[in-house]
């Protein structure tokens, strides 16, 4: 890659760039989890009050409906995009990256060779297709999503049949 002045970029930037490209992920993923688990919280804590002292239609139905609604998207999303587990492996990459520069930097275990600069380009794409392989089994997919087989929709429809 080149700077922005047209030059070849150093290690150093190369590794920061990375590095900060991971503390932006992680920064975001972990403000989408604790933000959904929030709300998670909220609506499920909030949901009884309005059917207990709700009254009429929309205080006693509606708005608990709405909130139980978003409690269970929520959670959901949380299921299913897992942005928890993405925030703890972009925040991993992003320390140990952050440690692999910092002994680069003083010199220190396998980079006090003349090679320094050359084992930590590798680390850099080491760590960045580590944090792929790891993210790719957390991407949601049509085959994990729906699990009901054809005998499982036959007992379901069955179900359904028994109890109208």
């Amino acid at each position: 890659m080149a700077s922005s002045d047209g030059l070849p970029e150093s290690i150093e930037e190369f590794c920061t760039r990375t590095i900060r490209g991971f503390e932006e992920k992680a920064d975001h993923n972990k403000n989408e989890s604790l933000w959904t688990f929030i709300l998670v919280i909220a609506c499920t804590l909030v949901a009884p009050l309005f059917v207990t002292l709700g009254e009429g239609l929309w205080f006693g139905k509606v708005i608990p409906s709405f909130l139980s609604l978003l409690a269970g998207g929520g959670t959901t999303w949380l299921q299913i995009r897992k942005p928890q587990q993405l925030w703890a492996l972009y925040r991993s990459c992003q320390r140990e990256l952050e440690d692999e520069r910092t002994k680069h930097f003083y010199k220190l275990g396998r980079y006090v060779n003349e090679d320094r600069d050359k084992l930590l380009a590798e680390k850099v794409a080491e760590v960045a297709m580590a944090a792929h392989h790891a993210w790719l089994p957390m991407v949601p997919n049509p085959e994990h999503l729906g699990k009901f087989t054809a005998a499982d929709k036959g007992v379901l429809k069955d179900a359904v049949a028994t109890q109208q």
